[in-house]
């Protein structure tokens, strides 16, 4: 049975990058320069961050993708999704893209 399987959430590293991501998407909310800045890098990270795929190699470790695992940071994460595209036509577009180019890899 996978390791994931029965372990619950709010374990210490997954409340560590709940509160990552909810900084960082109070950080874009309050300082729009930033998001500006980094939306789109905000954006390459947590997508990966809810939806890269599990490798055979990935499972060799205990931190194998996608990070975001559980509903606290799976909606944290997508909060700082919506948080990065807000107000931005070209993050919003790349997101898009994003979301499609995992769909035709599925």
């Amino acid at each position: 049975e996978s390791e994931l399987i029965g372990k619950e959430e709010g374990g210490q590293n997954d409340n560590v990058l709940i509160s990552l991501l909810n900084i960082s998407t109070s950080l874009l909310s309050n300082c729009p320069i930033i998001n500006e800045e980094f939306g789109i890098d905000f954006l390459n990270i947590v997508f990966k961050f809810l939806f890269d795929i599990p490798t055979s190699q990935d499972f060799d470790s205990s931190n194998y993708p996608p990070m975001c695992k559980f509903e606290r940071s799976r909606t944290s994460g997508f909060e700082l999704l919506k948080k990065c595209s807000q107000n931005s036509d070209q993050a919003l577009q790349y997101l898009c893209y994003l979301l499609i180019s995992q769909q035709h890899n599925n």
